[in-house]
């Protein structure tokens, strides 16, 4: 799967995750349209981030620390030139995103990424952590998004067909998008990727 980092271009989610993060940086990014609930956990390293948005579930700051803690860490040792403040990665988009995602994939994700080798993105944690214990509609949800890819192709980003970290709700949402014209859908996903990772 794509990085929470290029899906949030995923919306920084680029999703556009495009939307968002960088596999190299400690506070790391979530990406992919659709609304996910509970705190969240990210990269490398061992640091937490903030709770979630309102009205989405809210996250847990303990979990959101543990996220920006697990990313400083990684930067540390990996990207010392370009390593943020607690205080910065608290505030940052990504982490709210991160704090977004399903509860019961932020501590699986936040120990995968902290276990990363200094070379290795985040992409792999991303997909697999969410990929193991699919939350109801996710697969429907995947199948379908590679179904409307493959009729519209060049429509909409393929990193948004691989988003496995939120919840049933988001889910649900980007599948009514999946409904709607090709010329339609990038901005249905992407209004509801924002719900979860916005920016």
């Amino acid at each position: 799967m794509r990085s929470i980092g290029s899906i949030l271009a995923v919306t920084c989610l680029s999703l556009a995750l495009a939307a968002c993060g960088d596999d190299s940086t400690g506070t790391g990014g979530a990406g992919g349209g659709g609304q996910a609930e509970g705190g969240g956990t990210s990269q490398g390293g061992g640091n937490a981030g903030t709770g979630g948005n309102a009205g989405i579930g809210g996250g847990s700051a303990d979990i959101a620390t543990a996220f920006c803690e697990a990313g400083i860490a990684h930067d540390e040792e990996c990207d010392a030139e370009n390593v943020n403040t607690l205080e910065q990665c608290l505030a940052d988009e990504d982490t709210t995103c991160f704090s977004n995602f399903r509860p019961e994939v932020q501590q699986p994700l936040v120990d995968c990424l902290a276990a990363r080798e200094c070379g290795d993105g985040d992409d792999d944690c991303f997909f697999d952590v969410g990929a193991e214990e699919p939350t109801a509609g996710q697969e429907e949800y995947l199948d379908a998004c590679g179904a409307k890819l493959a009729e519209c192709p060049g429509t909409f980003g393929d990193d948004r067909c691989f988003i496995t970290v939120f919840t049933t709700e988001a889910y649900a949402a980007m599948s009514a998008c999946l409904d709607d014209e090709c010329a339609d859908v990038d901005a249905c996903l992407s209004a509801a990727f924002d719900e979860v990772c916005p920016g």
